[in-house]
């Protein structure tokens, strides 16, 4: 099963058997892994509008006023060019009763969207709380992200 199809089963509530969800997890600990090395990049690509809006930060207001940032990592070479790893911060979210909540997570890149599987945790990555699947479209003519749930995205 591939990362969409996983996000897809995930998304509808459905079951996601044992063996795909190791593969899910060793994915989810290599995006742990690039997602530590964003603040690394180079200032050019983090302060710009690189060539590649799948790569750097974006910044949103939630529905219900909260404040949010997602972060790209860079691109991946060979086999894991279309894949990047995600990182997804919500200061005062929802599902975890108004606390901060932190995602992580891999993405799919198809065309000018992404596909991405989220774990989801309250205050520290130890409390999961949800897997959620995640559609970002870019809008080349307004240099933003729109989201599953309609939210639009902006670089910092």
């Amino acid at each position: 099963m591939d990362v969409q199809s996983a996000g897809q089963a995930i998304g509808r509530g459905g079951m996601v058997r044992r063996g795909e969800k190791a593969m899910m997890t060793r994915r989810l600990v290599v995006a742990c892994v690039v997602a530590a090395t964003i603040g690394a990049m180079p200032a050019a690509v983090a302060a710009g509008n690189p060539p590649d809006p799948f790569v750097g930060s974006y910044r949103s207001t939630d529905s219900d006023g909260s404040h949010q940032l997602l972060a790209f990592g860079a691109s991946g070479s060979g086999r894991y060019a279309g894949y990047r790893a995600v990182l997804y911060l919500d200061d005062s979210a929802t599902v975890c009763g108004g606390d901060r909540a932190i995602a992580k997570g891999v993405g799919a890149i198809d065309g000018a969207s992404i596909g991405v599987v989220f774990e989801v945790s309250c205050r520290d990555v130890a409390d999961h709380v949800a897997d959620d699947y995640i559609v970002f479209a870019f809008d080349q003519s307004a240099g933003t992200l729109t989201d599953t749930y309609g939210i639009v995205w902006t670089r910092p």
